[in-house]
């Protein structure tokens, strides 16, 4: 095998199909037909002699061979990008890109639908894909340039590489009916304590500072129901005598269509920082550091 004879396209094509794991996909991101990604992953098994990518159900899944080669060739792209291709700037209007950001059920139904604004308004020809990966996962897919930006409240993403920009602060707050018939703009540490609750039982890293704080305070709350996702509670509430606590990013998009009031915790918790994080292997790519940008405008600009 002789790597003199190996084209520089194919190495492109190997490194978008390891990420995509799908040809279509891989087509789409890389701006050429299908036919054309199908010619080059037989090129590659041809020159690695090495069937590369199993087909099955769930989409392409990389041999070990192709495993072995997601890091090299992902590092020879990106001093390629970095150094040659990213001199010229990232056109967002005519590029085709899909973009992948990492949230929690609570940050995607709030940033999905602005991104999606974004994209519209913006990079028209460009798509977005949501995943919600526990963090060490989640880490590694940054690592490995599967994952473009992680958005919301993760202060365990900790690792080499790893930058983080404030996005907004979080403040929990309670939600009730409007038409409550115990609550009505105003809440006691007496009323909170005997007034049933519908608490989130999912380890939801965002609830931890105020469950902590209930323990801190020895406050006993009246548990009615348990809830596995948060943003089940607004129609919960809707539609019962019952309280629930969560951030207020949930209570403000909610409080209308579900006709919800929004009420101060009768306690104090520290705000939480919802931040947008990158890893460092994605700065030398013009579309990555557009996307970035473009998020941190978005936000400033909504006053967030």
């Amino acid at each position: 095998m002789n790597y003199r004879d190996l084209d520089l396209n194919l190495l492109i094509v190997l490194n978008v199909l390891l990420e995509e794991r799908n040809v279509t996909n891989s087509a789409t991101r890389l701006g050429i037909s299908q036919p054309a990604t199908s010619v080059a992953l037989s090129k590659l098994r041809e020159f690695f002699n090495d069937e590369l990518f199993i087909r099955t159900a769930a989409g392409l899944v990389p041999t070990s061979l192709a495993e072995s080669l997601r890091s090299p060739v992902a590092e020879i792209i990106e001093k390629i990008e970095g150094q040659i291709t990213n001199s010229r700037a990232f056109d967002p209007a005519n590029a085709r890109r899909r973009f992948v950001f990492a949230a929690s059920d609570l940050g995607e139904i709030f940033f999905y639908p602005k991104i999606i604004q974004l994209l519209k308004s913006e990079a028209p020809n460009c798509s977005v894909t949501c995943v919600s990966l526990p963090v060490n996962d989640l880490g590694r897919a940054m690592e490995r340039g599967e994952v473009d930006v992680a958005l919301g409240y993760f202060p365990d993403l900790d690792i080499n590489g790893m930058s983080e920009l404030p996005l907004l602060s979080l403040d929990h707050v309670v939600i009730a009916r409007a038409d409550h018939p115990h609550i009505q703009g105003s809440m006691t540490i007496e009323q909170f304590e005997t007034v049933p609750h519908a608490i989130v039982s999912h380890e939801a890293r965002h609830q931890q500072e105020y469950e902590a704080q209930v323990a801190k305070n020895a406050l006993r709350r009246n548990v009615f129901a348990n809830i596995a996702h948060i943003v089940t509670a607004p129609a919960v509430i809707r539609d019962s005598d019952l309280i629930s606590v969560v951030p207020d990013l949930l209570a403000t998009e909610f409080a209308e269509p579900f006709n919800l009031q929004v009420v101060p915790l009768p306690f104090q918790v520290p705000r939480l920082q919802a931040k947008m994080y990158w890893h460092a292997r994605s700065k030398g790519d013009a579309s990555a550091r557009w996307f970035r940008t473009a998020l941190k405008r978005m936000f400033t600009e909504q006053g967030q």
